[in-house]
């Protein structure tokens, strides 16, 4: 066989496994997924947990400024949209306005799922709150409209589910927000009462998955993780503080409610961090002075360092006797709290699980893929460049275009690369032969200040060095070498894709490209050519190189994917895990 054939088996090799990702079921979503970064649907995060959070508008709840007035929402997504928190609505009015028009939604679907989801983001109005050291008081949950509400809701969630606990001991709080001190009291006792604890905080992670299904496709197991750990948090605190208020040291039927309900939640719910709130109650209503020793800033997932000891256990049970004629069976919910040993290692959302979920490794992914799309544009333009010795003299100084993305690409702290774009206007005066001389003396002369202050603005380093090799390549050379021209094509191919994918997952795909069009127009001719290429050799080295990069990251994002689906699973099923214990 011709040994410049067997350049194009890296071609065939490439088109081949991405043919096969794309068929497998198992594995498309990743094709899929690294081509949503490149449009935008992730977005770089920054801070102590550097990476890419999912965009998908109504699926992940992070996600913010979504339009109330798209004709385009279909119910799902209007019941989505509201249930999400917005900074952009902040204030009394726009936290009012939301939670009101969620309560008409539930209010026509009727549905007892709904209402807890209602009832979860409305509970924050419910919070007894106590006083904290430093805490800024969050006036604007003192709404009644939404308290109002937030109470008719409980009432009808427990018309449709009337031994759940979840709802009596929410209305218990925003009635005593409310004022009626009497009939929260009596709705809390009640919740003591009750046989079933279940706050639905399943239905909005699986609806927004639903909704990911039916509107993207599958997009593996990362964005499910982080729905689940998003979504689980909402109204756990509120329950602290409810538990905390009527746990009273002289309040008997306060603090074995308590106990009930802390017992309860620890057998029945769905969360290792609800059994992890459940315990604390159950510890302060054996022994109501343990409050008095908590951190003021406690956290519900603060962890419980005692077990109940057999004196209160015992001083409870004597009291209870006395007062009101029997324990109650006080000795259940205690065996709970005592069989559930809970370490630090159990808290589902560690700072190693966020790690985990909140990573770069998507824009690696999307990078590796980008990349290889950009070695048909990079062939095309040097098609252009050999077919016109004049286009090829001046193409050097299209590079100077990148410098007009690096603001968008690295942020405004480097806007002072921005000016040096103008450069690339010498381009035009290149083109004719008789000014190519005296173009190239005045680059050259600008190349000592651009040098300079490349050193204080790293971004204008990358057309910096791009534009100077280049243009030694082009001016000095009658010949070069394949291996020159190969190295120049991937360094071309990364660098475009690289800003692409910066400014997209910063400012979306419209900026990208704009501004991404700049950069491939003007990573392109930094690669070195002179006279004739060998295609074969090119083109199969480039797919070879890149091609390779892009199997090893589809690799590591098929093993992340089980790596997510065991923390999903570990969501579903931590709280049983904590149980068999």
């Amino acid at each position: 066989m011709d040994r410049l054939k067997l350049w194009w088996l890296p071609v065939y090799a490439v088109i081949g496994f991405i043919a096969i990702v794309l068929i497998v079921p198992s594995s498309r979503w990743v094709i899929r997924t690294q081509l949503d970064v490149v449009e935008g649907y992730w977005k770089y995060k920054g801070g102590p947990n550097n990476g890419l959070l999912p965009y998908y508008p109504y699926v992940y709840p992070i996600e913010r400024g979504l339009n109330e007035d798209d004709p385009g929402q279909d119910e799902l997504a209007r019941f989505l949209r509201l249930v999400t928190p917005s900074k952009d609505v902040p204030g009394p009015n726009g936290y009012q306005k939301r939670l009101v028009s969620l309560f008409d939604i539930c209010k026509v679907k009727n549905d007892v799922r709904y209402w807890a989801q209602f009832v979860r983001v409305a509970s924050f109005s419910g919070q007894i709150k106590y006083t904290l050291p430093g805490q800024i008081p969050m006036t604007f949950l003192d709404n009644l409209p939404v308290q109002t509400r937030l109470r008719d809701g409980c009432l009808d969630g427990i018309k449709l589910d009337p031994d759940n606990a979840f709802f009596r001991m929410i209305l218990a709080g925003v009635l005593n927000r409310l004022g009626d001190i009497n009939g929260s009291r009596r709705a809390y006792l009640r919740a003591g009462t009750c046989t079933k604890y279940d706050d639905y905080v399943l239905f909005e992670p699986e609806s927004r998955m639903a909704y990911l299904v039916d509107h993207y496709g599958d997009r593996g197991h990362q964005v499910k993780a982080m729905i689940y750990a998003e979504t689980y948090l909402q109204h756990l605190s509120v329950l602290h503080s409810i538990g905390r208020h009527f746990t009273q040291p002289k309040d008997l039927q306060g603090r074995l409610s308590t106990l009930r309900l802390g017992a309860l939640i620890m057998e029945q719910d769905k969360s290792a961090i609800g059994v992890i709130v459940a315990r604390k109650l159950v510890e302060w209503a054996l022994d109501p002075r343990s409050r008095s020793k908590d951190d003021p800033k406690y956290t519900v997932g603060a962890m419980s360092e005692v077990v109940a000891p057999e004196e209160s256990v015992a001083k409870l049970s004597t009291q209870l006797q006395k007062h009101l004629g029997g324990d109650f069976g006080i000795s259940h919910g205690v065996d709970v709290y005592n069989s559930v040993h809970i370490e630090e290692k159990d808290w589902p959302i560690s700072e190693d699980v966020t790690r985990l979920m909140v990573n770069l490794r998507p824009a690696f992914s999307a990078w590796s893929l980008w990349s290889l799309a950009m070695v048909p544009l990079a062939l095309g333009f040097l098609k252009l460049r050999l077919r016109s010795d004049r286009f090829n003299t001046a193409a050097p100084y299209l590079i100077w275009l990148m410098a007009f993305a690096s603001e968008h690409a690295f942020g405004s702290n480097f806007n002072v690369a921005t000016p040096f774009g103008l450069m690339s206007l010498l381009f035009i005066p290149a083109l004719f032969p008789k000014s190519v001389k005296y173009v190239d003396r005045i680059a050259i002369f600008a190349l000592v200040l651009v040098w300079v202050v490349s050193f204080a603005c790293f971004p204008l380093g990358i057309p910096t060095v791009l534009f100077t090799v280049s243009l030694i390549a082009t001016r000095r050379f009658g010949s070069l070498p394949n291996a020159a021209t190969i190295v120049g094509l991937l360094i071309a191919c990364v660098v475009a894709a690289g800003y692409w994918l910066c400014i997209a997952t910063q400012h979306g795909f419209g900026d990208a490209a704009a501004f991404g069009t700049l950069v491939i127009i003007g990573a392109f001719p930094s690669i070195p050519v002179r006279s004739s290429i060998r295609w074969a050799p090119l083109v199969g080295a480039s797919c070879l190189v890149l091609g390779l990069w892009f199997g090893v990251m589809v690799a590591r994002d098929l093993s992340a994917d089980q790596v997510m689906l065991a923390m999903s699973n570990k969501f579903l099923n931590d709280a049983d895990e904590l149980r068999k214990r």
